[in-house]
């Protein structure tokens, strides 16, 4: 039978313990969000040149994204059918994709804000909502998916109308390696390579 000591301290973690932790977590991921966000924004609204717009976001992209965990869910299955060069390939041309699709539409989002909404607890991350006022356009929700497993604030996902970017990216390409056989990467590591010179040279990629 538990002492008065104990029950009082069983308590105290009960009341003081999870929810407290559960609440610092979602204050943490709102917070790393309008951070992020109004970085992102400084970069898109200010006057520099292009090449050093896309050096800024190229930072604040490897900051606080988890890049190579949203590349590896991205490959899903196939990443163990790779080999260890074809990894490392991977990877690189991955996080350079992310970046240039970040940066090559930089003219369509002169003038966005932003407005941080909910945020909520959601399969062991934190998703917290924002709604996106882009100019001529009707405003977007977006949520942000927020993990804090390893002690840092890193996005993890994107979701824009119900829809995860990461899991459309995992789609994406296991149509691509499926097409061609479905036991070897290098076909994908071949389109991801073309797609990255027509985004570096004009193309939308």
């Amino acid at each position: 039978m538990l002492d008065r000591r104990s029950l009082v301290l069983a308590g105290l973690v009960l009341v003081l313990g999870r929810p407290v932790a559960a609440e610092d977590e979602v204050t943490e991921a709102k917070a790393f969000v309008h951070r992020t966000g109004e970085a992102i924004l400084s970069v898109v609204n200010g006057d520099m040149s292009p090449g050093d717009k896309h050096q800024a976001l190229a930072r604040i992209v490897t900051d606080s994204v988890d890049v190579d965990g949203v590349a590896r869910f991205a490959l899903g299955r196939f990443w163990g059918l790779a080999t260890a060069a074809q990894r490392e390939t991977y990877l690189s041309l991955f996080r350079q994709y992310l970046v240039f699709n970040v940066t090559g539409r930089l003219s369509q989002y002169k003038g966005t804000t932003f407005k941080i909404g909910r945020a909520i607890p959601m399969n062991g991350n934190i998703a917290v909502t924002t709604t996106i006022y882009v100019p001529n356009n009707q405003p977007a929700d977006l949520q942000w998916i927020v993990s804090l497993s390893s002690g840092t604030p890193k996005i993890v996902d994107l979701v824009a109308e119900g829809t995860s970017l990461r899991v459309t990216q995992r789609s994406d390409y296991a149509s691509v390696i499926t097409r061609n056989g479905g036991q070897d990467v290098q076909a994908l590591l071949d389109a991801m390579r073309a797609q990255l010179t027509r985004m570096t040279s004009g193309g939308n990629g």
